[in-house]
């Protein structure tokens, strides 16, 4: 993240919204099995908070 906010000189907070954006997109185009979107978000959150 450090390295994008240096090279496009903006904020990380916006390329983080941008991030989450592409995710969820990605997530709603793809036919999932139950559960493997519920697995996704937790490994997501677990990501956040290290």
């Amino acid at each position: 993240m450090t390295e994008l906010t240096a090279c496009y000189d903006t904020n990380p907070i916006l390329i983080a919204n941008w991030k989450r954006s592409a995710r969820e997109q990605v997530l709603s185009s793809m036919t999932c099995k139950p559960g493997r979107h519920e697995a996704f978000r937790e490994a997501e959150i677990e990501e956040r908070s290290n």
